[in-house]
């Protein structure tokens, strides 16, 4: 491994390492630190030549199992539940390859690897999300110098041609809300006439509404994670999706009609909750159930 150091004054220095790694491949690598003097700045270009050669060495014995299990325990706290979620199932998918060195992973590997997913783009697309993120973490963490998935053009995601009502289609569901749970012709209604998005609405508390001032604030979201059930997440206070959404009478008497609905029914089964859509103990209405509500009520 060889090696040069450069002064550049005011007490800095650049190291430039070169070496070849184990398929052969030239590599350079460059540092800039500061230093006392110079043998305190070529005991730190040893320090640096040892760093490179130990990183160079580790790639032929780490998998990729390794590779994800330590991608969780140092990226996963830095990203989101859902996030976490979505790279497990896309991992789940990768079996076969658990156990291959990462250094002999190459771009035609990575089509391999996104083709063993469900012949779905969807899929597609997660495998090579996660992918990417993890030789990215590879990279930064100095474990590899090369991102294989950089050559791979990414997959697109085609999402179902979306399903349009006929009016008449629209009249029959008006006109039987009314048979339906409270809860849901509320939901119902909101949503059709705000434009919510399902975590959006379960997630609403009473205190987001301002009846003086006929306006509704959307403030936190509601997301389904496995084995976690339903959690509610807050938003960020910068975040445009917090602007007030003016009600109309019509929402208002709704809503009061609903609360005092909810009220009674709280009091009847001793429940505590700030949620205007809540389940028995309480706690915030699972998102699926309003989904597979509308999918039996469309049926």
């Amino acid at each position: 491994m060889d090696g040069t150091l450069i002064e550049l004054g005011n007490g800095k220095y650049r190291c430039r390492i070169s070496f070849t790694n184990e398929n052969g491949k030239r590599i350079q690598r460059s540092k800039t630190y500061t230093a006392a003097g110079k043998k305190e700045a070529r005991q730190l270009m040893r320090n640096f030549k040892d760093e490179c050669q130990k990183n160079n060495i580790s790639q032929t014995l780490i998998t990729l199992n390794n590779l994800y299990e330590s991608f969780k325990k140092y990226h996963y706290p830095n990203i989101q539940e859902l996030t976490r979620e979505t790279y497990d199932k896309s991992w789940n998918k990768l079996s076969l390859y658990h156990g291959r060195k990462i250094n002999t992973i190459k771009p035609n590997v990575i089509k391999d690897m996104l083709n063993v997913a469900e012949k779905d783009s969807r899929s597609q697309k997660g495998v090579y999300q996660l992918l990417t993120a993890m030789y990215s973490y590879a990279i930064n963490s100095e474990l590899l110098t090369y991102n294989p998935t950089t050559n791979v053009k990414s997959p697109k995601y085609e999402p179902p041609e979306k399903k349009i009502l006929s009016d008449a289609q629209k009249q029959t569901l008006n006109s039987l809300i009314d048979t339906q749970l409270k809860k849901y012709q509320v939901i119902y209604y909101m949503t059709l006439t705000l434009g919510f998005r399902r975590q959006e609405i379960c997630a609403l508390k009473w205190s987001d509404i301002d009846f003086d001032n006929k306006m509704l604030y959307i403030k936190r979201v509601a997301v389904a994670l496995k084995g976690q059930g339903t959690i509610v997440k807050e938003k960020g206070k910068t975040d445009k999706s917090i602007s007030p959404l003016p009600l109309s009478d019509k929402h208002i008497k709704i809503l009061k009609e609903y609360k005092a609905y909810t009220l009674d029914e709280t009091k009847k089964k001793k429940i505590d909750t700030e949620y205007l859509f809540f389940q028995n103990n309480g706690n915030v209405i699972n998102v699926h159930s309003v989904s597979k509500w509308f999918k039996y009520f469309c049926n």
